[in-house]
């Protein structure tokens, strides 16, 4: 079975064992070139704007855990 890496990922979520753990399951699985990690909705919009406002491409997924 050929699987697409995924570009980049994008994770909200303040609890840092969460993001390790996820972070930690997708660099195992080799499932995306990039992760960005955000501790709060706030901060991700905020970059996630300017991300846009440049011209580049947004995370193909976004992870959010309230």
């Amino acid at each position: 079975m050929n699987i697409t890496k995924i570009r980049s990922v994008c994770i909200i979520d303040d609890d840092p064992i969460f993001i390790y753990g996820t972070k930690r399951i997708m660099n195992e699985a080799d499932f995306t070139d990039e992760i960005l990690v955000f501790n709060d909705g706030q901060e991700a919009f905020d970059a996630l704007k300017t991300i846009t406002e440049k011209g580049e491409e947004l995370p193909s997924m976004i992870f959010f855990r309230h």
